[in-house]
């Protein structure tokens, strides 16, 4: 008895052939059959990954965007939080300010704290590489 395995992608016209199989034999056709059965579970599989791989691309863009979402709120609450501090700074070391005044310094006074953080942030980090060596010699 002659087994055959037809390699994968083959279609069954090319089956018999490439098997030495001679056409129209019954070997050919369990071939073609082979071929024909092959390509189908293949395009089942095509169908189910593209299917899974879009539930999975759906449910990482869902995560994505949940963690967008709550880095987002994270950022604003801790904004928020900013600037309420600033208020309560200014109003107590300005007790006679009106609210007017914190109204026209309010976003001087936002920026002026984050440009001090980030170079805070930034010192401590070239100290840190200092102490480290990783600075070498400067």
């Amino acid at each position: 008895m002659v087994t055959t395995t037809i390699p994968p992608r083959m279609d069954r016209s090319e089956a018999a052939h490439v098997c030495g199989l001679a056409p129209g034999s019954s070997a050919c056709d369990r071939a073609q059959e082979q071929a024909a059965a092959w390509e189908g579970y293949l395009d089942q599989r095509k169908v189910e990954n593209d299917r899974l791989r879009s539930e999975r691309e759906a449910r990482e863009a869902a995560e994505a965007k949940t963690r967008a979402d709550g880095r987002e709120s994270e950022r604003a609450a801790a904004a928020a939080a900013l600037r309420e501090g600033l208020r309560r700074t200014f109003f107590s070391a300005n007790p006679a300010a009106s609210e007017d005044d914190y109204q026209r310094l309010a976003g001087r006074l936002y920026d002026d704290e984050l440009m001090r953080r980030a170079t805070e942030g930034r010192n401590a980090d070239v100290e840190a590489l200092r102490r480290s060596g990783g600075y070498g010699s400067l």
